[in-house]
């Protein structure tokens, strides 16, 4: 059974109780037992919707702050990772399997937030694939393969670094928007 079915059947149940001891133990006139049965009537409906609102918004709550720690989470590792890169500690090897792996995680996330939360224009897959772009497509990048050891240019650093910015602000777009659905 579920808690909306058990709320209403026991809902009406101590109704029930509550109008028959009250007839039986105080005399009342019939129009004075209508006014009393609808009072205790909008008592039991109030506590119901108050009950079942309260569930709703719990849960949407649950679901919304999933995905905000989640986008925390993409954006603490993406912070270490650009960290590592501009501090030239990263091997081409290893950027090409992070991106691999960093592009389903956020695959994933716009996925369940398009399904789940039906929001829509979400950006920061395709701030990635820039980032993505800007790296591999690099001749430092290109050049590095063989070396194992991956260097950036100060043009490649400045590009890097705004790319990187503008995904940020996807990301606290997306926080926004899951806030607001």
């Amino acid at each position: 059974m579920r808690v909306k079915e058990f709320i209403y059947i026991t809902s009406g149940v101590i109704l029930g109780i509550l109008i028959h001891t009250l007839v039986d133990l105080i005399p009342l006139d019939s129009p004075e037992i209508v006014e009393l049965s609808g009072i205790l009537v909008n008592v039991i409906l109030g506590i119901i919707i108050v009950i079942l609102v309260q569930k709703k918004l719990s849960d949407e709550r649950g679901i919304k702050d999933y995905f905000i720690t989640e986008i925390g989470e993409i954006k603490t590792e993406y912070n270490k990772f650009i960290n590592k890169i501009l501090f030239n500690k990263n091997d081409p090897q290893f950027i090409l399997e992070w991106f691999k792996t960093m592009s389903m995680r956020i695959q994933q996330l716009e996925y369940f937030l398009k399904d789940e939360l039906k929001i829509k224009n979400l950006d920061n897959q395709s701030s990635n694939r820039r980032i993505h772009k800007i790296l591999t497509n690099s001749e430092e990048f290109n050049e590095s393969i063989s070396k194992r050891k991956f260097e950036i240019s100060v043009e490649l650093n400045n590009e890097l670094t705004n790319q990187y910015k503008d995904f940020k602000h996807s990301l606290v777009r997306t926080i926004v928007k899951i806030n607001r659905a």
